[in-house]
């Protein structure tokens, strides 16, 4: 029993599964951490790049206010 016991840990089959056991492993983990900085991204970036529309939208309001105004004349 112990000697089929052995066989079966060291066989290319179980050592087949260990290794998609970690392949599957290292892929939920940089899922995470891929997950984690799209996560952290959104939240650091959007409030700048909604600053940046406004600002922007701003600009173009600005200008196209001036040019309305120097066409009256």
């Amino acid at each position: 029993m112990k000697n089929l016991f052995n066989k079966i840990i060291n066989s290319d089959i179980w050592m087949g599964e260990e290794r998609a056991q970690m392949i599957i492993e290292y892929v939920v983990v940089f899922t995470v951490i891929v997950a984690a900085i799209i996560v952290a991204a959104t939240a650091l970036i959007r409030p700048s790049i909604d600053k940046l529309f406004t600002d922007t939208s701003e600009s173009i309001n600005k200008i196209g206010d001036k040019f309305v105004s120097d066409m009256s004349y």
